[in-house]
């Protein structure tokens, strides 16, 4: 009891600590954690929605969709202007620019 009640209190720490007013939306993405017998206790009883997300959504991996088209970008970027070679600041000049 004394689990759930601490897992009850961390939630709701969560939720005010992400100073979003009244909305209490918690996005699960089917983590294991998530799915224990004290997880699932301790959100029902803290007043929340559940909006699920399928584990292999783009929504929880943006790096993993942005840093493919950024690099792409800089070599379509490279070949076009003939870049062979640039320094830190450059590359990283190009980078910022691209996002």
């Amino acid at each position: 009891m004394l689990k759930l009640m601490v897992a009850i209190r961390n939630f709701n720490t969560m939720f005010q600590t992400a100073d979003k007013g009244d909305s209490r939306i918690w996005v699960q993405d089917g983590d294991p954690s998530q799915n224990s017998a004290l997880a699932k206790s301790a959100m029902s009883q803290a007043d929340w929605t559940q909006s699920k997300l399928s584990p292999r959504s783009p929504d929880l991996h943006p790096m993993g969709t942005l840093l493919p088209l950024a690099s792409n970008k800089l070599k379509e970027q490279a070949v076009s202007q003939n870049i062979t070679k640039d320094s830190f600041a450059q590359s990283k000049q190009r980078a910022v620019n691209t996002m």
